[in-house]
């Protein structure tokens, strides 16, 4: 298994030739950004976003992005298509947030699960699993985010469901092995 590690950093490093970026729900890049700080520059970054002003920004950062705007939209083909033109790649990084309005605290009107944005949780799920199949060559990671303040039923039906990429209790001998790891930003 190859790591890549902070003085690894050189002009000819691994993660420039074989790291692709995913990034579902990508908001102004912060996945991207946290690489570029790492001094890890991915060899292909598809950003997946809706929101026009944050797609401008990413643009802006990051010229060499593939803006693919709408999750639900990303066909399989389209999605070969960029993996394939980079034949380097062996390592894939998906890192996203579905929107955190359903799940958060803050909301008078939280919803969790009744609310048809919460469908982003299992939009992120499925883009893992399509990616995996798409590109067996490549080895996938991922992580998904969202709000600390959830409820207890929600945090655990997200866990469920992301315990799926992995395959049903085939990584995780028991739930507690699979529970969310809270990290505070400010740290």
């Amino acid at each position: 298994e190859r790591v890549f590690h902070l003085d690894d950093r050189n002009a000819a490093s691994p993660a420039e030739e074989e790291l692709v970026l995913v990034a579902p729900f990508d908001g102004i890049g912060a996945a991207r950004r946290s690489l570029e700080l790492l001094g890890v520059e991915p060899a292909l970054y598809l950003s997946m976003e809706i929101d026009e002003d944050c797609v401008g920004i990413v643009e802006r950062e990051w010229p060499n992005v593939k803006s693919l705007g709408d999750l639900r939209k990303v066909t399989d083909s389209e999605l070969k298509a960029y993996l394939s033109s980079y034949p380097k790649l062996k390592r894939g990084l998906v890192v996203g947030g579905p929107p955190c309005q359903p799940f958060s605290g803050l909301s008078s009107e939280r919803k969790g699960f009744d609310d048809e944005r919460s469908s982003g949780v299992e939009d992120f799920v499925e883009l893992v699993m399509r990616l995996r199949a798409i590109a067996p060559n490549i080895e996938w990671d991922d992580m998904m985010e969202n709000v600390a303040s959830m409820d207890d039923d929600d945090r655990n039906r997200i866990t469920d469901a992301v315990q799926w990429i992995h395959g049903e209790n085939t990584l995780y001998h028991d739930k507690e092995e699979c529970l969310p790891v809270r990290i505070d930003a400010a740290d």
